[in-house]
């Protein structure tokens, strides 16, 4: 059930960056979400809306229309397009038509524990940042007086790893999405130069301000920076957790 409004979120997200996620992002494919018509009711998707996902009326009411039957989901910003899902006439219809995820929910792993609390369960640890050479790009770096340098990509790491042998011992099969201070994507700012350069060209618009060369090759890099960091690495892990970790627990 919340894995639907997890979803539509998702989708919402991609309407404000105008039907795209990021330069890098893919347009949102709204027949994604049919398989969950009627898959919950309108008492409890307004129960999860509004007390755990997105409390403040004033945040969705220009992209949400709740009906009895149904809710209508803005496509894109300003535009007259929606989606339409169905809602299940009540939670017992709803429980029949929910769809069958590659996770299994807290009430079937606690069925199936036998000797340790977490026997069964498939838990992935999401180490934030990178760390290593990369944090001071990421902005997750500095130094106090004449020590160390605390870099929080590799203290991140230390405690995923300390936590991974935690829940092991309460029997947890325990995946970390990365196992060392190097990145889970295959690209790097310097290959990501072309779509900084359409990124930039679209925040500047029609009218860009002038800049010198020097100017200009500094903007482009820093904006190749965060494609690389903060969209393509989030968006490897993500793949990586859905395609090849595939746990019940991030």
């Amino acid at each position: 059930m919340k894995i639907w409004l997890w979803s539509v979120g998702w989708f919402l997200g991609a309407t404000f960056a105008l039907a795209e996620v990021s330069i890098l992002g893919e347009k949102p494919d709204w027949s994604r979400l049919d398989k969950y018509g009627e898959s919950i009711s309108r008492t409890e998707f307004e129960e999860l809306l509004t007390k755990v996902y997105v409390p403040r009326r004033a945040w969705w009411k220009d992209w949400l229309e709740i009906s009895d039957k149904s809710v209508r989901i803005r496509k894109q910003a300003g535009k007259d397009e929606w989606y339409e899902l169905p809602f299940a006439t009540c939670s017992k219809s709803a429980a029949l038509n929910r769809q069958q995820e590659y996770w299994r929910s807290g009430k079937v792993l606690r069925s199936l524990a036998r000797k340790k609390p977490l026997d069964g369960f498939r838990i992935a640890l999401d180490p934030g940042h990178i760390g290593g050479k990369y944090s001071e790009m990421e902005g997750r770096h500095f130094v106090i007086g004449e020590a160390a340098p605390v870099k929080e990509g590799n203290q991140a790491l230390v405690v995923g790893k300390l936590l991974a042998k935690r829940l092991q011992v309460l029997g947890a099969k325990v995946s970390l999405v990365r196992g060392t201070v190097k990145p889970v994507t295959g690209e790097r700012p310097k290959t990501l130069r072309k779509e900084a350069k359409v990124w930039q060209g679209e925040i500047d618009g029609s009218n860009p301000p002038v800049r010198t060369k020097k100017e200009t090759r500094k903007l482009i890099r820093r904006r190749s920076e965060i494609l690389f960091f903060r969209t393509s690495e989030i968006m490897s892990r993500a793949r990586k957790v859905n395609a090849e970790i595939k746990p019940d627990l991030v």
